[in-house]
């Protein structure tokens, strides 16, 4: 039971970490992309834009956080999932793919 509570702190905090770096580099990412503009600085526009990426990659640790959930609460084995893809499963995650 303790080790399912650790598992749920740590996703929380994931899924907290995962907003506050959306929105961390968006507003950075838009000030960098204004002052850039402002300032006729081609550097700094574009340091902005490498912002928006991290944004994007928080993005995706969002929905890296998502899938594991829903194979937690499917209990699915998480290195069946890639062996079904490349056609070597012995067919455990078979329903979580269809899901996803």
């Amino acid at each position: 039971m303790q080790q399912e509570e650790k598992s749920k702190k740590r996703t929380s905090i994931g899924k907290i970490s995962g907003i506050v770096g959306i929105f961390c580099n968006c507003i950075l990412a838009g000030s960098k992309i204004i002052i850039g503009n402002l300032a006729g600085s081609m550097s700094i526009a574009a340091d902005g834009l490498n912002n928006l990426s991290d944004a994007a990659s928080s993005i995706v640790t969002l929905i890296g956080f998502k899938i594991a959930e829903k194979a937690g609460r499917q209990s699915a084995s998480l290195w069946a999932c890639p062996l079904r893809i490349s056609g070597k499963s012995d067919g455990r995650c078979d329903d979580l793919i269809y899901r996803l």
